[in-house]
């Protein structure tokens, strides 16, 4: 089967994580487990309840989970229980990326997100029976904390038929999906000239790989990068290229949008010093202390598009914000013009608020300093955007656009045309989060049903934060804005990972969207609480199945990518 053949079967390679920097490893170390299932029910875990306010967000003792893991040198199986009934349909492997080593060579780096790659997966087969998990810690090299390296530690994802370890430099490194074996280091930069590139890239129905990537200079620009379903990097390509509005300071991104047509691009406030980037070797400083948060200049949603790679004229702009992570989005036609829905999760307070993930402060600080010290982070929220890419042909200057799509969709999100023909867009929250039920910080990691991507949809699943922590997983009706919430104290879950079921023929015919399974790694900063992977029903979040570790004190990492068991 094609690559693209098993992306449309399965639907389930997207984009989702953070300012990742470090040396990848080399070498391995290994833990393997193996369970058999025992067919028993279990329901416990789902909440739809509204949660109480409470105005504060929970402690969470955060140094537990940010210590680094013991390296092994061989694999030792051990027992895996699992709990409830697996779904026959449901073969693969769930893979999860993060960072799991902070302490190398008699020093410990400065961020969160500057440690070392910790890769480890649960491998589903046969839908009963015989269950994989294997945990996977890597020994390290001495890492340089003065630039920017090559530590792959953010997500994981295909290109053509490799997988590949990803992080926000150019450089990627093919993973073994037997063993977790990382090769050698291969560079974006090696075929073009950028200098970054998101670890969220997007899949084409074709199976292309497309992403974007930074190149600097005098003529700074965004470009967006095309490789071809063959995975074939000689043949990679620049489809695009956005010119930075301020070259010395470009916008940094984390991920970026696409319809079926259109490719979409978010210039944020939070900016980039190059000056203090290219000198950071002579004055030591971290790569966050190149970057700051710019309260003079809005957020502009910049457009290209996907077949011509021409850049749109319309100028975009809304109120100053950072979005790392985006949900769906997708077009309407309508009086000769041509709308877009975008779903993101904007933040108005944080400011570049990475800057608070210092290791020293987490392992150091009490739990209820750590959560006074995060309240400047403030919330994330889930919000839609609704734009014109194409100007309808009697536009009038005042009007809110967005009024033309009455009867195609239902939004309160507004469009306005201003004098100078830029369009102003006011935001639709697509959560009330004014009592907390998804938690004091919000919403994050949005991951929907990828064979619907840039195409209308209905249902967008993430976390939610009670804690600086994810607490729970959420599933929205972006149309309704019904919602229901899965939580289970102590337990923290990655992103949620949607499988579609193997039976499902169209996804955009009724009842077919969510039907399918959620998957995330659950983890704990209970000493005696061990890893699990969970495995809920996508319709009504109630849990199916979990399959439980005797691993304890394994550190969170944010980002999952499934692949099926022909992959």
């Amino acid at each position: 089967m094609t690559f693209s053949g098993k992306l449309q079967k399965f639907n389930q390679v997207q984009q989702t994580s953070d300012l990742k920097h470090l040396p990848m490893v080399t070498q391995r170390s290994a833990r393997a487990f193996t369970f058999t299932q025992t067919v028993r029910c279990c329901n416990k875990g789902t909440i739809i309840a509204k949660q109480k306010e409470t105005g504060m967000p929970a402690t969470v003792p955060v140094s537990e989970i940010v210590q680094s893991v013991p390296e092994l040198e061989e694999e030792q199986p051990t027992k895996i229980t699992g709990l409830g009934t697996i779904p026959e349909w449901l073969e693969g492997t769930i893979l999860r990326n993060g960072v799991g080593q902070w302490d190398l060579g008699g020093e410990t780096v400065c961020h969160w997100f500057d440690g070392h790659a910790f890769i480890h997966k649960f491998e589903i087969k046969n839908g009963s029976g015989t269950r994989d998990i294997i945990v996977v810690s890597r020994k390290q090299i001495v890492s340089d904390k003065r630039l920017f390296n090559d530590n792959c530690n953010v997500n994981l994802m295909p290109i053509g038929d490799k997988v590949f370890a990803m992080t926000e430099t150019t450089a990627i490194r093919e993973v073994d999906l037997k063993t977790l074996e990382t090769g050698e280091r291969l560079a974006y930069n090696d075929y073009m000239t950028i200098h970054t590139a998101t670890a969220h890239p997007h899949i084409l129905p074709g199976g292309e790989f497309l992403n974007m990537g930074s190149s600097f200079g005098k003529e700074t620009c965004y470009n967006v990068i095309q490789v071809d379903s063959t995975g074939d990097f000689d043949k990679m390509k620049v489809v695009a290229k956005f010119p930075a509005t301020n070259p010395k300071c470009p916008s940094y991104y984390h991920s970026f949008g696409l319809t079926r047509d259109h490719i979409l691009f978010l210039e944020m406030p939070y900016r980039i010093n190059m000056l203090k980037m290219l000198t950071r070797k002579f004055t030591n400083a971290a790569p966050a202390e190149a970057m700051f948060y710019d309260k003079q200049v809005h957020s502009s949603i910049r457009i290209a598009d996907l077949k011509t790679g021409d850049i749109l004229p319309i100028k975009i702009n809304t109120e100053g914000m950072g979005s790392f992570h985006f949900g769906n989005s997708y077009e309407i036609e309508v009086d000769g013009g041509i709308f877009c829905v975008w779903d993101a999760c904007p933040n108005y307070k944080a400011q570049g608020a990475a800057h608070l993930f210092n290791i020293e402060t987490l392992r150091s600080r009490s739990a209820a300093d750590i959560d006074e010290a995060f309240k400047e982070a403030g919330e994330n929220e889930l919000a839609r955007f609704v734009f014109p890419i194409k100007l309808p042909r009697d536009a009038t200057v005042g009007e809110d656009l967005n009024k033309r799509l009455a009867g195609k969709l239902q939004t309160t999100a507004s469009a306005v045309l201003k004098e100078d023909g830029s369009v102003w867009l006011e935001k639709e929250l697509l959560i009330d989060n004014s009592d907390e039920k998804i938690g004091f910080y919000g919403f994050e990691f949005p991951r929907y049903n990828y064979a619907l991507n840039g195409l209308p949809y209905s249902y967008l699943y993430g976390n939610g934060f009670g804690t600086i922590l994810p607490d729970r997983i959420i599933k929205v009706n972006v149309n309704t804005k019904d919602m229901k919430v899965w939580q289970e104290k102590d337990i923290f879950p990655s992103e949620p990972v949607f499988v579609q079921n193997k039976s499902v023929t169209d996804p955009s015919a009724p009842g077919e969207e969510d039907n399918g399974v959620i998957l995330s790694i659950c983890v704990s900063t209970k000493k005696d609480v061990p890893a699990f992977l969970i495995i809920l029903d996508a319709k009504t979040l109630t849990e199916l199945a979990r399959c439980t570790t005797t691993v304890t004190g394994l550190p969170y990492g944010f980002h999952h990518t499934f692949l099926p068991s022909d992959f």
